[in-house]
């Protein structure tokens, strides 16, 4: 799978400042049916390393929209069982302690013509100032 994004509006934040994830991207065969959802976490980095052990609880502007594994790992389901047109759309988040963190986003996906689908990561360095 190719052709999948996604970016941050900035990457520093003030606390309980809204933190836009945007996703988008298209397939080449846009009438395949499939599935495609975006998962992602957040990691507090302690001297330079991601805090593995504890993930970092976020602040969802609309939660109804976001699913989750356990706390700290979330997803939210793009298109299930439907055509592969292409998509955009936002995330927006926040985090409400001041430090330096990692978001890591994976989008993933399969179709009737590809089911073994793919997946495509991307990480990106937050600050979050006081």
């Amino acid at each position: 799978m190719n052709n999948v994004n996604c970016k941050l509006d900035k990457d520093s934040y003030a606390k309980n400042e809204n933190i836009t994830l945007t996703y988008y991207g298209y397939f080449e065969d846009s009438n395949d049916i499939g599935d495609l959802r975006i998962d992602f976490t957040v990691y507090k980095l302690i001297n330079g390393e991601n805090d593995f052990e504890n993930l970092t609880e976020v602040d969802f502007e609309n939660p109804e929209n976001i699913s989750s594994f356990s706390e700290g790992l979330y997803y939210v389901t793009i298109k299930e069982n439907e055509e592969m047109s292409s998509f955009k759309d936002s995330i927006v988040f926040s985090i409400n302690e001041s430090g330096e963190y990692e978001l890591f986003v994976a989008i993933g996906g399969s179709t009737y013509n590809h089911p073994y689908g793919g997946t495509q990561t991307f990480s990106f360095p937050i600050t979050i100032t006081e």
